[in-house]
């Protein structure tokens, strides 16, 4: 049970707090997760790849509780593995266009209607800003642009890292808790 004075420092701590201040600070920092998608749990999407993928773990007799944990155990491993596949893709952009955060062209601000034609326009005289060639920016030498690829894209790939641990680290509490179950007893029936 915490004191009076602890209560009082925490009270005051909290008070120091460097969040965001501003409604715009708080409406940035609240979408922060929604960047990369990673964060939130697998979708309706790979419900069929997550159940395939709990019945290897759990085995043919799996009963209900063994079949949840291996469902925990194999969306947190498929989670794994897209973010595993999101630093490939990051490093491969990086390859190729030379940097991971590439501008979308502008287009102007106007009625609908023109707003058709104005793309139309583009299509057809092809007047559309081209992505960055990452060869004019990075070494020649294979083995050196990748190096550099991956110097540009280590500040990503450490933000990466954290959810990579988080659903690693999922996982494996499933594979424990599975494993501590043992192997179910056999029914009579």
């Amino acid at each position: 049970m915490p004191t009076e004075r602890q209560l009082a420092a925490n009270r005051l701590n909290a008070l120091r707090s460097t969040g965001p201040r501003s409604d715009r600070g708080k409406r940035r920092a609240s979408r922060n997760s929604y960047r990369h998608g990673l964060s939130v749990e697998s979708g309706g999407d790979d419900l069929g790849a997550i159940e395939d993928l709990a019945r290897k773990i759990a085995g043919p007799d799996a009963d209900p509780i063994g079949m949840e944990l291996a469902r925990h155990a194999a969306e947190a491993e498929l989670t794994v593995r897209r973010i595993s596949q999101t630093k490939t893709r990051l490093i491969n952009r990086i390859l190729t266009f030379g940097e991971f955060q590439i501008q979308e062209p502008s287009i102007p601000k106007m009625p609908r209607r023109d707003l058709w034609n104005y793309l139309e326009m583009c299509r057809l005289t092809e007047t559309f800003p081209r992505p960055p060639d990452g060869s004019k920016t990075l070494p020649k030498q294979l083995s050196a642009r990748v190096a550099e690829a991956i110097r540009r894209a280590l500040s990503a790939l450490n933000v990466l890292e954290k959810y990579e641990l988080r659903a690693a680290g999922r996982r494996d509490a499933a594979v424990r808790r599975l494993l501590a179950r043992g192997t179910p007893p056999e029914s009579d029936g």
